[in-house]
């Protein structure tokens, strides 16, 4: 792998910071800035590794593991996806391709790269679906395109993710609703949230929804469990129910909330698990402060405790819940995706459209 300049003192400038050794704390507060300092040398060691991993086209692969129980191939992401979830670990630091930033150049390469790869035979459509992460790879490079928009309004970005939000309508099962992780497949309540994910992203940032796609979603989620049923939900899917009915408008009093809340609570941060880790932090962060602010602590902490030398995160160890984090590439994205989470959600939060007017219900 060949990499320029730029990207060699970019890891070199981030690797330098994680070799300095913090002497021991003496107080409350030195102990805290000893946690706080761990957690940035973390973080910049990861984001130095995605940095070096980042190929001459713009694109990031995740590679390909057999598991040791099943004997099978684990399910992983295609370059569309893998690469618009890289760019969103970056993202989720306060960087981007429109910023005067050491990554600006490496975000730019790999927001051309889903440029092109998002351009379709078909006139007027923009799709990222691939062989290796489907739908999923679709709606995980829609919405790094729309926080590409976000930071550098092109009209070319404008027009492709357009493009692709009016896609998403025909990504939904038009008998079963929800999203599938190929076309024709049942309906996954992972998939469908990340391409709830993107519907809301775009209509925050004033992109034209299909009325459709929000009301098949919400059939989706009524068929799936009524909502006075949904606290008897396996953690991971509680997370993803409740945060799908948050985007489509629940308010927080609802008595769900009450329920699900005290469950959540108690979820243990693992590192076994980085993509049940982001879905309940995703959860936290908005329902329950106090809560947040324990698990914040948490996770950080377990973080920090469990990376490679290398500046990555091990492949999850619980193949049986999620189709993300099952490569040393999408385990290591999803947790810096998740140690920020707070800072994540005040950026989007930021839009000028209220969360109410997000969706033509």
């Amino acid at each position: 792998m060949h990499l320029s300049l730029a990207r060699i003192l970019f890891c070199i400038a981030l690797y330098v910071a994680s070799s300095a050794k913090a002497e021991p704390p003496r107080n409350p507060d030195e102990s805290h800035k000893a946690h706080k300092l761990a957690v940035e040398l973390s973080i910049d060691n990861g984001l130095a590794w995605l940095a070096n991993e980042q190929l001459a086209d713009g694109s990031w692969r995740s590679e390909e593991l057999i598991d040791p129980l099943t004997k099978k191939t684990r399910p992983r992401l295609g370059p569309n996806g893998s690469t618009a979830l890289a760019l969103l670990a970056f993202f989720a630091q306060g960087y981007g391709p429109g910023t005067k930033t050491p990554t600006e150049k490496l975000m730019t390469r790999a927001q051309d790269y889903l440029i092109k790869a998002g351009k379709h035979p078909k006139p007027e459509t923009a799709s990222w679906i691939e062989a290796d992460g489907g739908q999923l790879s679709h709606a995980l490079a829609l919405i790094a395109l729309i926080s590409c928009y976000r930071d550098n309004k092109t009209e070319e970005l404008a027009t492709l993710c357009q493009q692709g939000l009016s896609f998403t309508d025909e990504c939904i099962d038009p008998k079963r609703h929800g999203c599938g992780r190929q076309p024709g497949d049942a309906p996954d309540l992972e998939v469908s949230y990340w391409q709830m994910e993107a519907v809301r992203y775009g209509a925050m940032s004033y992109f034209k929804v299909e009325p459709t796609t929000v009301k098949s979603i919400v059939q989706y989620l009524n068929e799936l469990k009524p909502a006075e049923q949904a606290a008897t939900l396996p953690v991971p899917d509680l997370s993803l129910y409740l945060a799908m009915r948050i985007n489509l408008g629940w308010k927080y009093d609802n008595l769900i909330f009450e329920k699900a809340v005290p469950i959540l609570s108690k979820y243990q941060v693992t590192a076994r698990d980085p993509a049940t880790n982001y879905y309940v932090g995703r959860m936290l962060v908005q329902l329950d402060k106090e809560t947040h602010a324990l698990w914040q602590k948490q996770m950080p902490a377990a973080s920090v405790a469990t990376q490679e030398k290398s500046g990555t995160w091990p492949a999850s160890q619980e193949p049986t819940f999620s189709r993300l984090g099952h490569n040393r590439l999408e385990s290591t994205c999803l947790h810096l995706m998740t140690i920020t989470l707070q800072n994540r959600f005040k950026y989007f939060l930021k839009s000028e459209r209220a969360v109410d007017e997000s969706f033509p219900l």
